[in-house]
């Protein structure tokens, strides 16, 4: 059984990526469990198999503790490290895969200590890292990378980037390279838009050749989420070459 876990902003097609996802693997014949642990979300375009609203409400909360709607959601991911009812429930999963939504606060993932223990319910996930292709920038894709190298840090797992909503970008030719590490450096160290400080980074990135790739994805392409499973099966290969 693998685990895979969305995280990003509001915004960022966690969502319609969950449900899209979801119905390419059951469509390839395996077994899916959705669960959606965004607790704040009015409206979500798959049906959970586990739902965090029907264990925990946010106007309630935040009526209990006086406190405003963004800590009601921290404080909800803080109760879920030790809740007995949704570790038994996740313990008992028999499907192939396990999809994890989750809330559009990657200060729960990033600044706090919440996170890990969060994703610490599931056995070994991979947490896939989301950025809304239309607000990318040159200079993004770097911290794009930098970002899952602190999200690998601070959760203890495998963080991958992932460019959505890939359909919608004008400038595609930004993101045609961004998975060859070598190509993106040559492209961005000669660019004129790209700062002295991203020009830095990327002699960070360069140094440690962290094992993480970019995949841009669209959920209205077929072999665009082809590519994200097999980033998937990649990361799960102890041959497999994410540089």
């Amino acid at each position: 059984m693998e685990t895979i876990i969305f995280i990003g902003s509001a915004g960022a097609g966690k969502s319609s990526l969950t449900k899209s996802f979801s119905d390419f693997l059951e469509k390839k014949g395996y077994s899916v469990f959705k669960a959606n642990f965004d607790p704040a979300c009015e409206y979500i375009p798959y049906k959970p198999d586990f739902d965090i609203r029907n264990f925990y409400s946010i106007e309630n909360i935040m009526k209990e503790e006086k406190i405003g709607p963004n800590l009601a959601i921290i404080k909800i991911y803080e109760y879920l490290s030790s809740d007995s009812r949704v570790k038994e429930i996740v313990s008992n999963i028999e499907k192939d895969y396990i999809v994890v939504d989750t809330a559009g606060q990657l200060e729960i993932f990033l600044l706090r200590d919440t996170g890990e223990k969060f994703i610490n319910i599931f056995k070994n996930p991979v947490v896939f890292l989301l950025v809304d292709a239309g607000s990318i920038k040159e200079e993004d894709l770097v911290t794009i990378r930098l970002l899952s190298v602190v999200a690998s840090l601070k959760l203890s797992a495998d963080v991958l980037p992932i460019i959505s909503k890939a359909d919608a970008v004008e400038n595609v030719e930004l993101l045609e390279n961004i998975e060859y590490f070598d190509e993106l450096i040559e492209k961005l160290r000669t660019s004129e838009r790209i700062s002295d400080i991203a020009l830095d980074m990327l002699s960070v990135l360069e140094k440690y050749r962290t094992p993480i790739r970019p995949v841009a994805v669209s959920i209205r392409e077929e072999d665009s989420l082809e590519r994200l499973l097999d980033l998937l099966f990649e990361v799960r290969c102890v041959c497999g070459d994410l540089t």
